[in-house]
C-alpha cells in the first residue's frame, strides 16, 4: 500500500505544471563542484546528469527510520514549494527510488544499504528500489534492483553523498552517484499536500 501511495503521490509531483526548479546551492564546496564529482546515472551504458532529489521521512518502525530518496535525472524539473516539498514535474527522463531503513532515526546512518526483500524493515537494508523511465511527467517503465544491487550513504551536516550500483530484475546494469544538502519532507507534510 506505501509503494502505491509513494507512487501516486510521485507521479503527482510529476505531473504538475510549474515555471521555476530550487538549483543545487552549491557550487565548489566540499567537492561538490559539478566538475569533480560526477552527479550521475549510468544505466544499461548510458550516462545520464542527475539533476535533482529529495528524501521523505517516514517516520520509525521497530527502532529503524523508514527514509525514502528519489533522485531525477537532467531533463525532469521539478518544483519544490517553500517547506521543500516537491509539487510538481515535467519533462523526460529518469529517476532513482529507494526506500531504505536507518539505525539512525533522525537522519540516514552512513553506511551500505543493500536489498532485503525478506527481513523488511531492517536497519542498513533497502526494501524496494527501482530505476523509472519518465515521459512527459509520466511513469513509463518500471526496472526494479535485483538481489545484490546496494548504495552507499555518507552524511557530514546536512550534505549527502549517494552512490549505488546493481543489476534491476530485466538484467540491466546501474551505477549512481549523487551529492547535495538534504532537509528531510515529512511525511505528514507530503501526504496533505497530495490529500493522500
Amino acid at each position: 500500500m506505501k509503494k502505491l501511495a509513494q507512487t501516486l503521490a510521485f507521479a503527482i509531483a510529476l505531473t504538475g505544471v510549474f515555471t521555476s526548479c530550487e538549483e543545487d546551492k552549491k557550487d565548489n564546496n566540499g567537492g561538490n563542484n559539478p566538475t569533480t564529482f560526477k552527479q550521475e546515472l549510468v544505466y544499461d551504458g548510458t550516462t545520464y546528469t542527475l539533476k535533482e532529489a529529495f528524501i521523505i521521512d517516514y517516520g520509525v518502525t521497530d527502532n529503524a527510520a523508514n527514509f525514502d530518496i528519489n533522485l531525477v535525472s537532467d531533463g525532469i524539473t521539478v518544483q519544490f514549494d517553500n517547506d521543500g516539498a516537491p509539487i510538481g514535474a515535467t519533462g523526460d527522463g529518469f529517476a532513482v527510488y529507494i526506500e531504505a531503513w536507518s539505525a539512525d532515526t533522525v537522519k540516514f546512518a552512513d553506511g551500505t544499504y543493500t536489498i532485503d526483500t525478506v527481513d523488511l524493515g531492517k536497519a542498513g537494508t533497502i526494501s524496494y528500489a527501482s530505476i523509472d523511465r519518465i515521459q512527459s511527467g509520466q511513469f513509463m517503465d518500471e526496472s526494479e534492483w535485483a538481489e545484490g544491487s546496494s548504495c552507499t550513504i555518507e552524511v557530514n551536516d546536512k550534505e549527502h553523498t549517494i552512490t549505488g550500483s546493481g543489476t534491476t530484475r530485466n538484467g540491466k546494469s546501474f551505477s549512481f552517484s549523487f551529492r547535495k544538502e538534504f532537509d528531510y519532507i515529512d511525511d505528514d507534510v507530503f501526504k496533505k499536500k497530495f490529500r493522500l
